[in-house]
């Protein structure tokens, strides 16, 4: 087990399947907008999304020139559908309560444009607060 928070980006990059650059990103579980800022090194536009007020504020005093922040739950999210290449589920999906949780992946793939993709970061299958690189992608 290594831990790859700090590097997700660089792992999303270098992944064949997915094409940062130019891209346009929805992260869904922004939080204070950590991923947000390394993200938006490498895409055109990151929105972020969060149902925390002040973690969001802490995302918008990072000052992301590219980076738009709103307050919203999942399901229920008011954004257009297809706009994103990629859409994020940072640390976010497995605090959706289980009931609601198919909701919440099908809303998210309804923001994604024809190629887009579905990325998830979460917690390793061994606890621990780290992240499982084999089970990234």
């Amino acid at each position: 087990m290594i831990r790859i928070q700090d590097e997700f980006v660089e792992k999303l990059n270098a992944h064949k399947e997915l094409t940062l650059a130019g891209s346009k990103v929805l992260e869904i579980g922004c939080g204070s907008g950590e991923q947000s800022a390394n993200i938006a090194k490498w895409v055109q536009c990151v929105t972020g999304v969060d149902p925390d007020v002040n973690r969001l504020k802490l995302a918008e005093a990072r000052g992301i020139k590219n980076a738009t922040f709103y307050h919203g739950y999942l399901p229920g999210l008011d954004i257009a559908e297809g706009m994103f290449d990629i859409v994020l589920f940072t640390l976010s999906l497995h605090p959706i309560p289980q009931p609601r949780m198919s909701a919440a992946i099908y809303e998210a793939t309804t923001f994604l444009n024809r190629k887009g993709r579905l990325v998830f970061l979460e917690p390793g299958f061994r606890g621990g607060g780290e992240l499982d690189a084999e089970h990234l992608a």
